[in-house]
């Protein structure tokens, strides 16, 4: 990486070098199968939020299978943010009031504007003299002329852009130091992110970092990932900007994807079952159609350290109701930190929502919902389909991962997708 990369970053952000640690980077072990790992990364992407920067930790298996760990990690930083910066610099140069009556009176030229930015933001190099050349909409031009009396460029000699800008005809001329205060808050954001990546110790493990998404086009961000973190093992896939698309056409045209999940936590349903003087205690003992029953009870679907592929089905668990108008069912929906808790009021059992059922009209009393659970990269959804019909109710609840403390010999690989 040229001196000049580091220079310019440190001069934007000089606390960088002390935030990133370099006992807790990544290690450089060598990937034995790249492919694996572009195929890994192309899954995981079809899973993380398609702005900012989002990240999945996946080990690969010897037989090639890919387990991902849940993270729930990301950040508003990456494309998106320096798209941003550049609307808030394009109000800075016009003011607030006369760029906000133009973005609502010309949307679409506005839209033209920001892709052409779109495209100039990739080619933009720290090692180029030049910024970027943008032309500017017709009706920009002939509004502002219009409303003033006078060019752009008159403008510009009296903002704080002087000497940074220029209005050529159709054109407006960013220099490099423009450019690079676009940039700015976005390579600030994703090195912060990354620097308190590499403290989990989950992704301590990890052997490689894959960069995936469209801002991997960008040499600037790319180039600074690479200065900050010059002892990680850094993989570009080809067509970075697909990984996304290719990774939800990957699964959707795989009819049996090997790609798992190990849930951190159980996950279940608090439900009544028949009183067992044995192992129940009398305080969770109620009667219901002179039957005993034991409540509070948790029934779990979804195992901790278990693995499950993607959208695969838990076993189901029939729940039936004897009250007859009982025009619904509220399933309260727990996960479990203690795998010796019982019950859902136990210590390390908590509750995570519910799942309302609407419950059709029925003539003899009596019903039957049938419970299931699967695992959606980094969500929990759990569907209710009442005996008999054909409508299945679902609700979906985020996971709740914790930092894990295991270390396993295993290879491991954080997609981070830019």
């Amino acid at each position: 990486m040229s001196s000049e990369f580091g220079s310019v970053w440190s001069e934007i952000w000089p606390e960088s070098s002390d935030l990133v640690n370099p006992d807790s980077l990544l290690s450089t072990s060598a990937i034995s199968d790249v492919a694996n790992l572009e195929q890994s990364g192309l899954k995981a992407s079809k899973f993380r939020s398609s702005c900012g920067v989002d990240t999945a930790v996946q080990e690969i298996g010897e037989d090639g299978s890919i387990t991902e760990f849940p993270k729930n990690l990301g950040t508003t930083s990456g494309a998106t943010r320096v798209d941003s910066d550049f609307q808030r610099f394009f109000f800075s140069l016009f003011g607030n009031d006369f760029a906000d009556t133009y973005v609502k009176k010309h949307k679409l030229d506005f839209l033209e504007l920001q892709y052409e930015f779109e495209m100039k933001k990739k080619r933009f190099t720290l090692e180029s003299d030049l910024g970027a050349s943008l032309e500017l909409p017709h009706s920009l031009i002939k509004m502002y002329t219009a409303k003033y009396k006078q060019s752009i460029q008159f403008l510009i000699d009296d903002s704080d852009y002087v000497g940074k800008i220029v209005s050529n005809d159709e054109y407006l001329i960013l220099n490099k130091n423009v450019m690079k205060d676009i940039f700015g808050p976005a390579v600030k954001s994703t090195v912060g992110y990354l620097t308190n990546l590499t403290r989990d110790p989950e992704v301590k493990q990890c052997d490689a970092i894959i960069l995936v998404g469209g801002f991997v086009d960008s040499a600037v961000v790319s180039g600074a990932v690479r200065f900050y973190f010059p002892n990680s093992n850094m993989i570009t896939v080809e067509e970075a900007e697909l990984c996304v698309l290719r990774g939800g056409v990957l699964l959707g045209h795989s009819p049996d994807p090997d790609f798992s999940f190990q849930s951190k936590f159980s996950y279940g349903l608090g439900m009544a079952v028949p009183f067992n003087e044995n192992t129940h205690p009398k305080k969770k003992r109620f009667i219901a159609d002179e039957v005993q029953y034991c409540t509070d009870v948790f029934q779990p679907l979804i195992f901790s350290g278990k693995k499950y592929k993607i959208g695969e089905l838990s076993r189901s668990v029939t729940l039936r109701l004897n009250r007859p108008n009982q025009k619904r069912l509220a399933v309260p929906i727990y996960v479990l930190r203690d795998k010796k808790v019982q019950f859902t009021t136990d210590e390390g059992c908590s509750p995570i929502g519910k799942l309302i059922v609407n419950l059709e009209d029925r003539k003899q009393g009596k019903a039957a919902v049938e419970i299931q659970m699967t695992l959606l990269g980094d969500s929990l959804v759990v569907m209710g389909t009442e005996e008999g019909s054909i409508d299945r109710t679902d609700a979906a609840f985020p996971l709740r991962p914790v930092p894990s403390t295991d270390a396993r010999n295993v290879k491991f690989a954080a997609i981070l997708k830019l």
